[in-house]
């Protein structure tokens, strides 16, 4: 018997069942558990939804469509929509530079910048 189903199809297919499994209880759990899974942190930090400045757009990416179908697929969020995990996708890509102590080395630079900084009174 010939198969018509294109390879690409197939591959997403099998995608999607590997993500899909991630599992999570709410539309937020699940998205981040697979981002988590699929995304090192240094590349989620080139991204961003739309591609604004030096950051590449994650919305147009194949990608994109594999984690809201793999999200979708999940049982416990039958009455959910793309445009809501699309929603928590940009949450988690818009966060993804706080994540493994990124926050935390933001914050130490920021004090090291005020520490350095001339106060307005010795100015005069």
């Amino acid at each position: 018997m010939v198969c018509d189903v294109k390879p690409a199809v197939i591959s997403s297919v099998l995608q999607i069942a590997y993500l899909a499994p991630t599992g999570g209880t709410t539309m937020k759990e699940t998205v981040w558990r697979i981002c988590d899974k699929v995304f090192s942190q240094e590349l989620s930090k080139q991204l961003n939804w739309c591609g604004r400045g030096v950051k590449r757009g994650f919305k147009p990416m194949k990608l994109c469509k594999l984690i809201v179908q793999s999200t979708l697929s999940n049982p416990l969020l039958s009455n959910s929509t793309e445009v809501e995990a699309e929603n928590v996708i940009k949450e988690w890509l818009r966060l993804s530079e706080d994540r493994k102590g990124g926050r935390r080395k933001r914050e130490e630079k920021k004090q090291a910048g005020q520490a350095r900084r001339p106060e307005v009174e010795d100015l005069c």
